[in-house]
């Protein structure tokens, strides 16, 4: 049996979630510079996006399993740029519904997902699972996408507080995965360009 509720949400359609930063302001502001610092030689948004995956796992402790989706360039469906598990045995699962409203509703959201069955010897009649999403806003505030994050609780699980930081997160994550996409691109104009200009010389 499920019983899912939504425990917080933030609004961040015009890109203000979470802003102004007050709760924990030098931490956040940290993390940001943190993240920075570690991907300034990162070109590909693969690279960007490996390098995000991993530091979120240093801010959320409980995070068991974090994936980054795109929408499609058609707007019609979904893709999924990374997903990993902090066990690397354990298969990462993304919530479609939970997603999708995070992206259709410009907001970040926390859920609580409590579902109970019959109890076995190597599993308990009931789990509590936490699952954050907030979307990806590029600079036109387009949504082109949105990143997941669960935890299965055993004595905690996510609060409000870790939705505000990971609406912060996700702002800065977003602008580096669009500058990372436009590296690419301009990388590649002008690969294409070198080429034109061998073939005429």
């Amino acid at each position: 049996m499920h019983a899912i509720r939504i425990v917080a949400r933030l609004d961040v359609a015009d890109g203000s979630g979470g802003w102004p930063v007050i709760n924990d302001a030098p931490v956040k502001l940290n993390q940001i510079l943190q993240l920075l610092y570690s991907v300034r030689r990162m070109t590909t948004v693969d690279e960007v996006l490996g390098r995000s995956l991993r530091f979120l796992f240093e801010v959320f402790p409980l995070a068991q399993n974090i994936a980054v989706v795109f929408r499609n360039s058609d707007s019609n469906g979904i893709r999924v740029g990374l997903a990993v598990s902090r066990h690397p045995t354990e298969e990462v699962q993304i919530c479609i519904p939970v997603i999708r409203q995070a992206m259709q509703q410009r907001e970040a959201l926390l859920y609580a997902d409590h579902w109970s069955s019959e109890a076995t010897a190597d599993q308990p009649a009931s789990k509590l699972k936490s699952i954050m999403a907030c979307p990806l806003n590029s600079t036109s505030a387009f949504c082109s996408g949105a990143i997941q994050i669960d935890c299965t609780a055993q004595k905690q699980s996510f609060e409000a507080a870790d939705l505000e930081r990971l609406a912060v997160m996700t702002h800065g994550i977003s602008v580096l995965i669009e500058q990372a996409s436009e590296c690419a691109d301009r990388v590649e104009r002008r690969s294409l360009q070198a080429v034109r200009d061998s073939a005429v010389r």
